[in-house]
């Protein structure tokens, strides 16, 4: 386990370093699970998987231990732990680490292999957990859900950017929920293959995937969304604000209760004026205007 303001950090680099599947175990996975707290406050534990013909055991601990210790999550060393999964047992095992996310009375996020919940919520998402970053088990993708389900209700919009869409999750659901025109973008071009999956799953057509860097886009949106670590929100702050239509909004989420103060206060100083707050154990997400000229 480790702290949760470094899970996306160390995400990353297990998917870096071959890791074919990845799972963030927080407080509110553990509650949708009915299972008891057995991790620290603003902690998650990360599961990551890795075919064991490319791969030392003793080489990965050596390599993650490095890794920590240079991030100073010291302390999560004494957690490590490690597992072989017989080749037989790795589609069972894979799969017993998802189940349907009841994300709120009206957002429910079901794996392709399980059958929707009954009554079936206004908007259910099929997913095929891949290595994209977006299955629903991370509390700031269920954050951004609710919070995009909001802001979509309470004013609809003609385009929206979703900035890191991983696995489209919420290309997905802007789709669902009316928006004309949709674009996802993520500066990994691997997870393109998993996003159109759940794209088709879901019976959603017309969404553009791009590897094209958000600073390199020309066009701006009604609505922009963005569910990635507070750092890289403020360093790509100046390029998210651009990529903001005039009278249009930005959505972020991935920030730290502690973070939010900080990076909405780097986009305030770029002119936006800061709309609304949503919280979900130590996650927050804001949502933001940019004002008409004139």
């Amino acid at each position: 386990m480790l702290p949760a303001a470094s899970a996306e950090a160390l995400g990353a680099w297990l998917f870096q370093i071959g890791a074919v599947g990845l799972e963030t175990v927080d407080h509110e996975t553990l509650r949708y699970r009915n299972l008891a707290a057995t991790l620290p406050e603003a902690h998650v534990q990360i599961v990551g998987y890795f075919p064991s013909d490319q791969h030392s055991p003793d080489v990965l601990r050596d390599r993650l231990v490095d890794w920590l210790c240079a991030e100073g999550c010291d302390d999560a060393v004494s957690s490590l732990r490690g597992a072989t999964i017989a080749a037989e047992d790795w589609a069972e095992a894979w799969r017993e680490h998802f189940t349907i996310q009841r994300v709120s009375e009206r957002i429910a996020i079901v794996p392709d292999w399980l059958a929707p919940p009954e009554p079936r919520p206004a908007l259910t998402i099929r997913i095929h957990p891949g290595r994209a970053f977006g299955t629903g088990t991370h509390e700031s993708t269920r954050l951004a859900l609710c919070a995009l389900d909001e802001a979509l209700r309470a004013r609809r919009a003609t385009s929206l950017l979703d900035v890191g869409c991983g696995s489209a999750i919420l290309s997905i659901a802007a789709s669902l929920l009316g928006t004309e025109r949709v674009v996802g973008i993520d500066n990994d071009e691997g997870v393109f293959d998993n996003a159109s999956l759940n794209l088709a799953q879901n019976g959603v057509e017309g969404v553009e995937l791009s590897a094209i860097p958000v600073a390199e886009l020309d066009e701006s949106f009604d609505l922009v969304v963005a569910n990635i670590i507070a750092p890289v929100l403020q360093a790509i702050a100046g390029a998210l604000v651009a990529r903001t239509a005039a009278g249009g909004r930005l959505l972020l989420s991935g920030m730290l209760d502690v973070q939010l103060g900080e990076t909405c206060r780097r986009f305030v100083d770029l002119g936006l004026s800061h709309q609304q707050t949503w919280s979900q154990g130590e996650w927050r997400a804001a949502l933001l205007r940019k004002e008409r000229r004139g």
